[in-house]
């Protein structure tokens, strides 16, 4: 059974728009029309002295030539055969008429959005679904009349909350792309909302496609510093970082068996790391032969760390594929954690950053090419870079730097330059090397007799296990982390 017409449809929400039972919409042709209607619409549980009208439509006029402005007004609207129906028309005062029914876009969307309040489940959903497809605009969209602003702001405001309530339920029940349907539009209505690109990242991770989650993220930090000049949130870092791939580095399976003995040398890294709680970055280098347990004990520690809650980035360096500049360094950054912090960078950091980053661009669609300097000034300014996002991690940082030895010229003089001028950072790196490759005629020696000078090395040699080989140093019945700090 059909339901009976209201008799007149008015809608607010986008623009004016008055219809009645089968005919067009009403062609006022004046936009001052247009927002008396819709004025007397919203108000309509009520008559209005024509002072107050006139004043609200002509707020810059005088008392006099508003109301012979109202007073032409409604002469003109009043031609128009369905409005002298609608309204009711004093000398003193304007309303509508209270025998006229009326259905208003305002009210239902603010209906479903009470029933949603007052119910659970699929009622919920059903209700929230329907305000928000009611509201298919602002109010009165296009209308300069300050009268309607304050209402305005407060129907928008309850639209994108309904939006992200939305979102949530269908995030909820597992329906991610209705709820990505609701939440880009959400992101477009407000784009500084930062809880929205989180829920968006979660729906488009949820359904595998983690390149679309990684670019809202780099969307809503572009948006933050471009309008706000600030960056995301630690929540919002912790979702990206949550969507990036799993870094491989750091060999922490379940069934790896626990590293027995070398107390003294967990010792000594334990010691290094609690030196650096001050600010003052530091390298520890562990030196001995191959297979004797460098980067076991290395990776132990880190892991170690990683539990307290600091930031671990390993790169290691591997001569069959020759000397590649930068490459260590750049295998740090694209760590997910250091990796979160790019978009805190200027522009300009960004854009020295991707001299050895060529995938930046593409996630930082603003970085533009640096230009070319002079050697020592474009070397500093990308060390400078290098520097400030380590930095931007926000947590105590360990980098690991496995097989150092073989580490490029570059980023050996990137890894002197961090660990000389961070500070009020905590960060630690843990280097390994074949103690034959640490000498003047290594690039390696040159960085340990500089950050030797300064106190910040420590050396680490490792002698081999005795009574046992590298091979019985598993055993079953000690804790996976015996540290002490």
């Amino acid at each position: 059974m059909d339901e009976p017409d209201p008799g007149v449809r008015v809608r607010l929400l986008g623009g004016f728009e008055l219809r009645t039972p089968g005919d067009a919409p009403l062609d006022l042709e004046s936009a001052r029309a247009e927002s008396l209607l819709g004025y007397l619409a919203l108000h309509r549980d009520r008559a209005h002295p024509r002072q107050r009208l006139a004043a609200l439509l002509w707020p810059d006029s005088t008392e006099g030539q508003a109301r012979t402005n109202l007073r032409h007004l409604l002469h003109l609207v009043r031609r128009q055969p369905p409005v002298a129906d609608i309204l009711d028309v004093t000398p003193r005062a304007v309303g509508w008429r209270a025998s006229t029914p009326c259905l208003l876009d305002v009210e239902d969307f603010e209906s479903a959005l009470r029933r949603a309040e007052q119910t659970a489940g699929d009622a919920r959903l059903t209700a929230l679904r329907h305000a928000v497809d009611v509201y298919t605009g602002d109010l009165l969209t296009g209308c300069d009349d300050e009268w309607p602003v304050p209402e305005r702001d407060r129907l928008r405001a309850a639209f994108t909350e309904a939006l992200q309530r939305l979102g949530e339920l269908l995030l909820d029940r597992c329906d991610e792309a209705a709820a990505i349907q609701h939440l880009e539009r959400l992101v477009a209505e407000d784009p500084l909302r930062e809880s929205a690109y989180r829920m968006l990242m979660r729906g488009y991770h949820a359904r595998g496609d983690r390149a679309r989650a990684i670019r809202t993220y780099h969307v809503c930090a572009s948006v933050l510093e471009r309008e706000l000049g600030v960056r995301p949130s630690a929540d919002t870092r912790e979702a990206y970082a949550a969507v990036l791939p799993a870094e491989p580095a750091a060999r922490d399976r379940a069934d790896e068996p626990a590293l027995v003995g070398r107390a003294e040398e967990r010792r000594t890294l334990a010691r290094a790391w609690r030196a650096t709680e001050h600010g003052q970055a530091r390298l520890v280098l562990i030196t001995g032969d191959p297979g004797i347990g460098k980067t076991r004990l290395a990776e132990a520690f880190a892991r170690w760390c990683a539990g307290t809650g600091a930031t671990v980035a390993t790169a290691t360096a591997h001569p069959a594929e020759g000397t590649l500049s930068y490459g260590p360094v750049a295998t740090w950054l694209r760590s997910p954690a250091i990796r979160a912090g790019w978009h805190g960078l200027t522009p300009a950091e960004q854009a020295e950053l991707a001299r050895i980053l060529p995938e930046l661009p593409a996630e930082l669609p603003w970085v533009t090419a640096p230009p070319v300097l002079p050697g020592d000034e474009q070397r500093h300014r990308l060390f400078d870079a290098v520097s400030r996002a380590v930095r931007a991690a926000e947590r105590p940082i360990v980098l690991l730097a496995d097989d150092v030895h073989w580490f490029d010229p570059e980023s050996l003089a990137v890894l002197h330059y961090i660990v000389r001028s961070l500070t009020g950072v905590r960060l630690l790196v843990v280097a390994t090397a074949r103690p034959e490759e640490v000498d003047d005629a290594n690039p390696l020696g040159t960085v340990l007799a500089g950050l030797g000078a300064l106190g910040r090395v420590t050396e680490l040699a490792l002698a081999p296990l005795r009574g046992r080989s590298e091979s019985s140093q598993c055993g079953s019945g000690v804790s996976r982390f015996g540290w002490r700090v």
